[in-house]
């Protein structure tokens, strides 16, 4: 993960202040969107709302993620040698600790299968 760029967004800052009738809301009034909060606590906070926005950001690819290996586009990081079966995460062998285990059907004859990611060059990166 790279550094935390700190600087606001200020379309985006400015784009809020302005909600209420073309002008700026005062600290301690509620904020325009209605969450019941301060204005200073919720939407005038510069770095909270960039923060959130990259929390939201992340969270909907890994749902984008999930989505496409639901439907077969791309192929999930662990394959079952038993069932066949694909899964995200193993379980953890309760008999050999550390082994990783088949969600479906308790096997211990797993394999990583190598996902290949694109970078933005159009190279691709196998993991």
């Amino acid at each position: 993960m790279g550094p935390i760029d700190t600087t606001p967004n200020t379309q985006q800052v400015e784009a809020t202040r302005t909600i209420r009738g073309g002008r700026a809301p005062g600290r301690n009034e509620p904020c325009p969107c209605g969450s019941g909060l301060k204005f200073r606590h919720c939407h005038g906070d510069a770095y909270k709302v960039q923060t959130v926005q990259r929390f939201a950001a992340g969270m909907m690819s890994k749902m984008i993620r999930d989505e496409q290996m639901k439907r077969g586009l791309i192929p999930y990081p662990w394959t079952c040698r038993n069932c066949k079966e694909g899964f995200r995460t193993p379980k953890e062998s309760t008999v050999v600790p550390g082994t990783p285990m088949c969600p479906h059907c308790d096997s211990t004859d797993v394999i990583e299968t190598e996902v290949k990611e694109e970078k933005n060059d159009g190279e691709e990166k196998v993991r």
